[in-house]
């Protein structure tokens, strides 16, 4: 397999510009008014991933099936931001708007139906302009997988000093990118329950990453500067399926979870948690924030209807 690095030089660039990437939403003066339901124009392009662009104002789709980043308007309409030809399949999305970077998990659509054994890359891109900034091979990083290993990136975030961290569902690891282009496996196999897959991945800008144990209905947190310091925040309850993740604008944690999308607050840095509102959501993988408010993207897996994004409305529990 080809092995893929930064652009050392630009990724570098931007890296030393940088600051903090997390709730950096105060760029936009006035957000669109968008519906409570977009329908976008058309399907069978299954966008998993969903984020809210506030420096372009406007929603990012990752597509599954095209293997393309689009921007969506309020009227459904769909425009290309990101078409790359070493791009087969987006899974997660990452803005980064203090970086200007769009970051992408990147895969080959064949793992899911047996016929390869997939690949984990990310792609960096331009956020105005799509341009490809790096793609990086994360599965040649796993130097000791075991032979009948598969792999399928899934979400990705960046921490304030610029380190990507990526989960890989299948491998069952959290990889890392760090400031300088070097990919690592960050939290190893055994470190997680047997047979158990991960999902949505955030960072705290207390420098630690929460990840959704969508096969155990758990949380892990993991600090970034060891990534041994590793445990499971106590939950009231298991919450099966956890998908994407997102911080409201008051410091909360939104995500989707088995057909709802749920709210959590901790008290104590995330030893624990409580939640605190609900919504029934359907089949949603994932939320983005739009200012005040929080947005989920049915991408449709299973047909090739439109996919639409909803405006969610909370309970408090």
């Amino acid at each position: 397999m080809p092995c893929f690095r930064y652009f050392l030089l630009s990724f570098l660039c931007l890296g030393l510009t940088a600051c903090s990437n997390t709730g950096s939403v105060s760029s936009a003066s006035m957000m669109p008014d968008y519906p409570d339901i977009i329908t976008v124009e058309r399907g069978g392009f299954t966008p998993e991933g969903i984020e809210y662009d506030h420096l372009n104002q406007r929603f990012l789709l990752g597509s599954f099936i095209e293997g393309k980043v689009f921007a969506l308007a309020a009227n459904g309409e769909l425009t290309t931001v990101v078409d790359d030809p070493d791009v087969d399949a987006i899974i997660g999305i990452e803005v980064e708007e203090d970086r200007q970077r769009i970051l992408a998990a990147v895969t080959d659509p064949g793992v899911f139906a047996g016929q390869t054994s997939g690949f984990a890359r990310v792609g960096v891109f331009d956020l105005t302009s799509g341009a490809r900034l790096a793609l990086v091979s994360l599965d040649d990083a796993y130097i000791d997988a075991p032979e009948d290993t598969r792999f399928f990136p899934n979400d990705l975030v960046a921490d304030s000093p610029g380190n990507i961290y990526v989960t890989d569902s299948f491998a069952v690891v959290v990889y890392k990118i760090d400031s300088q282009g070097t990919a690592s496996v960050f939290i190893s196999r055994n470190q997680f329950p047997e047979n158990q897959s991960i999902n949505g991945i955030i960072s705290h800008p207390d420098g630690y990453l929460l990840i959704a144990g969508s096969g155990t209905g758990v949380l892990y947190k993991a600090d970034t500067r060891n990534p041994e310091n590793f445990s499971v925040v106590g939950l009231p309850k298991k919450l099966p399926g956890i998908d994407g993740m997102v911080w409201d604008a008051s410091g909360n944690l939104v995500m989707t979870s088995s057909g709802r999308t749920v709210v959590l607050n901790s008290h104590d840095n995330w030893a624990s948690a409580q939640l605190v509102a609900t919504a029934p959501q359907g089949a949603a993988s994932t939320v983005a924030r739009v200012g005040e408010n929080v947005y989920v993207v049915y991408p449709h897996f299973a047909d090739q209807e439109p996919p639409c994004v909803e405006k969610v409305y909370f309970e408090n529990q």
